[in-house]
Protein backbone atom coordinates (compact mmCIF):
# COMPACT_ATOMS: atom_id res chain seq x y z
CA UNK A 1 0.00 0.00 0.00
CA UNK A 2 3.37 2.45 0.68
CA UNK A 3 4.27 1.87 -3.20
CA UNK A 4 1.12 2.92 -4.61
CA UNK A 5 0.22 5.64 -2.15
CA UNK A 6 3.99 6.89 -2.94
CA UNK A 7 3.32 6.27 -7.21
CA UNK A 8 -0.35 8.82 -5.97
CA UNK A 9 1.64 11.10 -4.46
CA UNK A 10 4.19 11.83 -6.87
CA UNK A 11 2.02 11.64 -9.45
CA UNK A 12 0.00 14.01 -7.83
CA UNK A 13 2.42 16.47 -7.79
CA UNK A 14 3.29 16.44 -11.34
CA UNK A 15 0.10 16.62 -12.47
CA UNK A 16 0.12 20.22 -9.89
CA UNK A 17 3.17 21.25 -11.37
CA UNK A 18 2.23 20.67 -14.76
CA UNK A 19 -0.98 22.69 -14.63
CA UNK A 20 0.32 25.77 -12.84
CA UNK A 21 3.39 25.77 -15.28
CA UNK A 22 0.42 25.26 -18.35
CA UNK A 23 -1.41 28.19 -16.72
CA UNK A 24 1.56 30.34 -16.15
CA UNK A 25 2.51 30.05 -19.97
CA UNK A 26 -0.88 30.61 -21.22
CA UNK A 27 -1.50 33.60 -18.97
CA UNK A 28 1.54 34.55 -17.06
CA UNK A 29 -0.93 37.18 -15.32
CA UNK A 30 -2.59 37.39 -11.77
CA UNK A 31 -5.45 38.77 -13.29
CA UNK A 32 -6.30 35.41 -14.67
CA UNK A 33 -5.85 33.42 -10.95
CA UNK A 34 -9.77 32.43 -11.17
CA UNK A 35 -8.96 30.35 -14.21
CA UNK A 36 -6.25 28.20 -12.61
CA UNK A 37 -9.03 26.26 -10.81
CA UNK A 38 -12.66 27.62 -11.91
CA UNK A 39 -13.79 26.15 -15.57
CA UNK A 40 -15.13 27.47 -17.93
CA UNK A 41 -13.33 30.82 -16.82
CA UNK A 42 -10.65 30.38 -19.10
CA UNK A 43 -9.94 32.65 -22.17
CA UNK A 44 -9.21 31.32 -24.77
CA UNK A 45 -5.26 32.59 -25.90
CA UNK A 46 -2.10 31.05 -27.55
CA UNK A 47 1.11 30.39 -25.53
CA UNK A 48 3.98 32.96 -26.00
CA UNK A 49 6.08 30.39 -28.92
CA UNK A 50 3.56 28.21 -29.88
CA UNK A 51 -0.02 27.30 -29.75
CA UNK A 52 -0.92 24.97 -26.99
CA UNK A 53 -4.33 23.71 -26.09
CA UNK A 54 -6.34 25.74 -23.97
CA UNK A 55 -6.03 25.49 -20.36
CA UNK A 56 -7.81 22.99 -18.51
CA UNK A 57 -8.70 23.52 -14.88
CA UNK A 58 -9.09 19.60 -14.55
CA UNK A 59 -5.77 18.72 -14.57
CA UNK A 60 -5.08 20.44 -11.53
CA UNK A 61 -8.04 19.11 -9.72
CA UNK A 62 -6.72 15.52 -10.46
CA UNK A 63 -3.30 16.38 -9.27
CA UNK A 64 -4.90 17.40 -5.78
CA UNK A 65 -6.69 14.53 -6.04
CA UNK A 66 -4.22 12.12 -6.87
CA UNK A 67 -1.47 13.81 -4.00
CA UNK A 68 -4.15 13.68 -1.02
CA UNK A 69 -5.26 10.05 -1.95
CA UNK A 70 -1.59 9.13 -2.26
CA UNK A 71 -0.76 10.97 1.23
CA UNK A 72 -3.74 8.82 2.82
CA UNK A 73 -2.66 5.50 1.60
CA UNK A 74 1.19 6.20 2.83
CA UNK A 75 -0.54 7.01 5.91
CA UNK A 76 -2.74 4.41 6.37
CA UNK A 77 0.31 1.96 5.11
CA UNK A 78 2.06 3.00 7.98
CA UNK A 79 -0.40 1.87 10.57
Amino acid sequence: MGRIGRFFTALGLVLLAAAWLWWLYIYRSAAAIDCLYLPGTCPARDGLLFAVPPYEPAVLWAGAAAAILGTILRLVARD
